[in-house]
């Protein structure tokens, strides 16, 4: 009797809400230290994703070259980024804070 109830919670149907792609698929991550974003590599550009949602808020694509790597400061104010044609390049960060999460 218990086995056939637990069949049928497992065939029961819900109503989709919300659905997101893929934010992070492997390699390179960093969380940042407020812990509500992360930076992550995803098909050859680094996105910003909100920890809370896995919403992508912002991508950073370099121009007609692939990034294979980044490092952030330990302040997290720079972002290095490095491209398959082995040029780095450094970024001034923004303050999460100033973000508008609602209009990205």
């Amino acid at each position: 009797m218990l086995a056939a109830k637990q069949e049928l919670l497992l065939t029961r149907h819900f109503k989709l809400d919300k659905e997101y792609t893929a934010a992070y698929t492997g390699g390179k991550f960093v969380l940042m230290k407020d812990g509500r974003f992360g930076l992550a590599l995803k098909d050859e550009t680094i996105t910003l994703i909100h920890i809370d949602t896995g919403r992508v808020i912002g991508k950073l694509a370099e121009d007609n070259e692939a990034v294979i790597t980044f490092a952030v400061s330990q302040n997290q104010q720079i972002l290095v980024t490095t491209s398959k044609n082995h040029l780095c390049k450094a970024y001034k960060l923004p303050s999460v804070d100033t973000l508008d999460l609602e209009t990205v």
